[in-house]
């Protein structure tokens, strides 16, 4: 997982799941950094252990355990935009290229563009997204993947065309080559990614697709983001569409929607 951390002083260990977007960018933030860490696999489908409650009393995932010669005891990090703050700022010299160090105020406003983007896609485009997928194979999937879309197009494209800006000549926010913390922190990675194979018609209508490809500034920026490999090394198409589509008779149950 890389050598960026030595074991003999210090060591990451991430509880996590594999089919959980939250912790999913955990994984990119660690992986684009090239820390090394262990790997314990928390079951999201049963009551959680009570060793586990130990660790995180909220029975969530992610959770970053750091061990270091600072600290009297291994640091408990829990909640995944929080993990990622603390995996950048625990290791600085690694994430210049994550989030712009505030020095004057040219970096102050690239930082605050960033958390611009965050804002929007989780006010204005994440429960758009998420209505879509529950909608699969119903009679309103189609409206849903508009409404998505529309989400999207009206909120996201032209933000991020500004975004990526004229300075570089790279495919994310402000040009750059490698991915921003707009990429990481608000969950678009898994999101996009989710988004990008699922617009197949194995869950959503597969004309999201095409009419995403439309949008100059997003589908630049989203090809590449789901071509990273930080974003699918524990990815899973196949079994991804899966495990979707077998809870999706409880989700639609817990949010009263009938098929």
């Amino acid at each position: 997982m890389g050598d960026a951390t030595d074991d003999t002083k210090e060591k990451l260990i991430l509880y996590t799941n594999h089919g959980c977007p939250w912790a999913h960018r955990a994984h990119v933030i660690l992986k684009e950094l090239g820390l090394a860490y262990e790997e314990t696999t928390i079951d999201l489908e049963r009551p959680r252990e009570e060793w586990y409650l130990k660790i995180n009393d909220r029975g969530l995932v992610p959770t970053l355990q750091h061990t270091h010669p600072l600290f009297a005891e291994p640091a408990i990090v829990i909640e995944s935009a929080l993990v990622v703050q603390y995996v950048i700022d625990a290791f600085p010299h690694l994430s210049g290229h994550v989030l712009p160090a505030a020095k004057d105020a040219k970096s102050a406003y690239a930082r605050y563009t960033i958390h611009l983007l965050t804002d929007t896609w989780f006010n204005k485009v994440n429960q758009f997204t998420f209505k879509a997928t529950l909608a699969s194979g119903t009679d309103e999937a189609a409206a849903k993947a508009d409404e998505l879309f529309d989400a999207i197009s009206t909120h996201i494209e032209p933000k991020l065309a500004k975004a990526l800006g004229t300075s570089g000549t790279g495919p994310f926010v402000g040009g750059a080559e490698r991915m921003t913390l707009f990429e990481r922190k608000i969950l678009v990675a898994p999101f996009i990614l989710r988004l990008h194979d699922f617009s197949d018609g194995s869950i959503l209508p597969s004309s999201l697709s095409s009419r995403l490809n439309s949008l100059p500034a997003y589908s630049k920026w989203s090809k590449a983001l789901v071509a990273q490999e930080s974003v699918t090394f524990i990815w899973n198409k196949e079994e991804m569409v899966k495990r979707t589509l077998r809870r999706m008779p409880d989700m639609r149950k817990k949010y009263g929607m009938s098929r």
